[in-house]
């Protein structure tokens, strides 16, 4: 591997792409416990307008439910606790 700058994990990149991309499933709807501000409510609307040239970035750990139950119950208990 050589090259210039960040170049040098071009075929790593392309080869854990080409994984991913292979595991995956058929496209199904998930579902998300989170609490959101007025700003994080216009970035979710400018992803969905705009979904073909943009996607969310999710720092950290997010945890996705099948159901918008199991999704709400997760996020209950977790306020919960607190």
């Amino acid at each position: 591997m050589g090259g210039g700058k960040g170049e040098e994990w071009a075929e790593l990149s392309t080869i854990v792409s080409a994984s991913v991309e292979a595991g995956e499933k058929a496209e199904v709807d998930i579902y998300m416990g989170a609490w959101l501000g007025p700003d994080d409510k216009d970035d979710f609307d400018d992803v969905v307008a705009n979904k073909e040239t943009k996607a969310l970035v999710f720092p950290g750990v997010v945890c996705g439910y099948s159901s918008e139950e199991d999704a709400l119950k997760k996020a209950k208990d977790k306020t919960e606790s607190n």
